[in-house]
């Protein structure tokens, strides 16, 4: 019976030890990650996208891992340092960019060349599965878009893989026009970008009246500006930065600028020549991503305001097709 008594004692005072310690392990306060080093994290999942000192071979944008690892760090940021931006990008989940995995305006054709065989082969049959799943769906990748894709292809060594994604775009049928409109959810899409960008909420018909309010005050103005500027980075970008200091942001399509906050924070100052040319792109911008204007209606559009060249025109037209909505952060300021 002594025996008996000090087995139960002794049981019953491990459990109770054992108790202890696990509430004394919960009470203690989780330690979470900054939002520094929760943006570095991005930047690393975001290697193959944007160039950066990676600390190990990025992994592929827009793949099914990717996604639920940029979910996670959305959410994680979310819970210490939630703002505007990252509400934009947590809805930007919802549209169908994960089946357009190789954007114009990043670095992935750079970095594969780094890369492994192994590597760019599982890329190219990554890429090849989900333009079919896209095309399911109803999501076809632009002109710009096809031939971009098409010119990368022909700097890498051939591989089986590689093969089947050229035959396979040799035959491919893209989209008519540039515009998201031609997307399934695109308007939404296009509106979410609106609403950020400009940090007003107003239908796309709506900013086009308040547009055409603005320009005939700078009717007689004439613009070749765009020669100074480099179209092969995001144009609105090196606009502003190079008359403000930029706000760190999360956005790798502009290099981890927000474009939002530094203009908000900066004296920009625009001539009647910027505000003219500005506004015209604007009203472009709606005009092909939601009233589905064609390359003919939206180069007739820039000539009539502005003094472009061909080719000034042309890369003009091709900004407007890379950073929907973006123009708009430039509205407080004209």
């Amino acid at each position: 019976m002594i025996r008996f008594g000090i087995d139960n004692w002794f049981r019953n005072s491990l459990l109770l030890l054992t108790l202890s310690a696990t509430l004394v392990g919960c009470s203690e306060p989780q330690i979470k990650p900054s939002a520094e080093a929760l943006q570095h994290q991005l930047v690393q999942l975001n290697g193959m996208l944007r160039r950066t000192e990676a600390e190990h071979i990025p992994p592929l944008p827009f793949d099914e891992p990717y996604l639920k690892q940029r979910h996670e760090l959305y959410q994680a940021l979310g819970a210490v340092a939630a703002t505007p931006e990252l509400s934009y990008l947590v809805i930007a989940e919802r549209f169908p960019e994960r089946y357009l995995p190789w954007p114009i305006y990043s670095d992935i054709s750079v970095v594969l060349q780094t890369q492994t065989p192994q590597v760019r082969q599982q890329w190219f049959a990554f890429v090849h599965a989900r333009l079919q799943q896209a095309q399911e769906s109803r999501i076809y990748l632009t002109r710009q878009e096809l031939d971009y894709i098409q010119t990368a292809l022909q700097t890498f060594p051939a591989s089986q893989a590689k093969q089947q994604l050229v035959e396979y775009l040799a035959g491919y049928k893209p989209r008519s026009r540039s515009g998201l409109d031609q997307i399934p959810n695109g308007s939404e899409w296009y509106q979410s970008k609106l609403n950020y960008f400009s940090q007003q909420t107003h239908a796309p018909l709506v900013w086009m009246q308040m547009i055409a309010a603005r320009l005939p005050a700078y009717a007689n103005e004439s613009h070749r500006e765009t020669e100074t500027l480099d179209f092969d980075k995001a144009w609105l970008q090196e606009f502003i930065t190079k008359r403000c200091e930029p706000v760190r942001g999360l956005d790798w399509q502009f290099d981890y600028v927000n474009l939002v906050e530094t203009v908000a924070l900066c004296q920009v100052n625009l001539n009647d020549m910027q505000k003219q040319l500005w506004l015209t792109i604007m009203m472009l911008d709606v005009g092909i991503h939601y009233q589905g204007w064609n390359e003919q209606l939206a180069t007739q559009f820039i000539t009539e305001h502005l003094d472009l060249t061909a080719d000034q025109v042309s890369r003009v037209l091709q900004q407007v097709a890379r950073y929907p909505g973006a123009v708009f952060v430039l509205w407080p300021v004209l």
